[in-house]
């Protein structure tokens, strides 16, 4: 189903910011380590506050977009793919908020390998959405000009 063009450039923006803050944090943190405190601490809340942002464009596509997609059988793999890689990101960040000490490891890997897989996944469904979008469209404009053709 397609969204409209506010919701569209809403989940966009914020699926592109929490991307952009998470993978910017690990580079800075993980990667290079030399990262002023400062810094990190803004980019973590950047983080944040873009995963909440994201978690209620989530929430926002389920009613519609996810219902439609699942009845009209379009994009199931990619969009269960999506789905489940944005449920694995929330639970593990509420795990790393709110778990013990004995979660945290095992949360942290998961919400990082789960976060790149996001920053794959996610746009591969939009690319494969708007190929069958182009599609379709086509489809219709045959049928059209060949039932007024007859």
């Amino acid at each position: 189903m397609r969204l409209g063009k506010w919701h569209r450039q809403l989940v966009i923006a914020a699926l592109g910011l929490v991307g952009v803050s998470g993978v910017l944090w690990f580079a800075l943190h993980d990667v290079m380590d030399r990262a002023p405190d400062d810094l990190l601490h803004w980019l973590l809340v950047a983080h944040g506050v873009t995963a909440y942002l994201s978690a209620v464009a989530f929430g926002s596509l389920l009613p519609l977009h996810v219902v439609a997609g699942w009845r009209y059988r379009r994009h199931l793999i990619s969009g269960f793919a999506a789905v489940v890689t944005l449920a694995l990101l929330i639970g593990s960040a509420l795990l790393l908020y709110y778990g013990g000490e004995e979660t945290q490891a095992w949360a942290r890997l998961v919400h990082i390998a789960t976060g790149f897989g996001a920053v794959l996944a996610v746009p591969i469904h939009i690319v494969l959405g708007r190929r069958l979008r182009k599609q379709t469209d086509r489809v219709e404009l045959r049928r059209v000009l060949t039932v007024r053709a007859r």
